[in-house]
């Protein structure tokens, strides 16, 4: 058995624990002045509503890799590839292309030396970074990691 009332047109039903007394329940549980039913648990009217998706992040993809040439990668996931374009400068292409050009990426390095890293361009085919010192000069660091995300909303 369940309690059954309706709240500006829509359907609220509770479930009273096993042993509670079902009157009990729902003269504590139902707001005051609201008319209710006790209903078998076959009722129609229950049919519960699937909660909704919320955003949540999809399509991502995670990278580690060493910049000098050869450049390695060292740990992948839903990532195809790593090429060096130049001294830190590397595009990192996605395994699935993404529907567009609007999502997170970020990039970080190791290196002994203070780099600074920095995406320069998304697409939804890859993600270029660029690797400098603090004086703007491009330089290969010991290991870098690229990093995306992208929130998917429910349809």
């Amino acid at each position: 058995m369940k309690i059954l009332y309706s709240i500006d047109g829509a359907w609220v039903f509770i479930s009273p624990a096993p042993g509670l007394d079902i009157e009990d329940v729902a003269s504590k549980d139902v707001p005051a002045g609201v008319n209710y039913e006790i209903v078998e648990d076959d009722d129609p009217r229950l049919v519960p509503i699937p909660a909704a998706v919320p955003p949540h992040l999809n399509n991502g993809g995670l990278v580690r890799f060493s910049g000098a040439p050869p450049t390695t990668v060292l740990e992948a996931i839903r990532v195809l590839s790593v090429l060096r374009l130049a001294k830190g400068r590397y595009r990192v292409y996605h395994e699935t292309e993404m529907p567009s050009d609007q999502y997170a990426a970020t990039v970080s390095v190791m290196d002994v030396r203070a780099l600074s890293a920095r995406v320069t361009a998304r697409t939804p085919l890859h993600v270029e970074v660029r690797i400098s010192d603090l004086l703007g000069v491009a330089q290969d660091p010991t290991e870098a990691t690229v990093e995306t995300k992208r929130v998917i909303y429910p349809q």
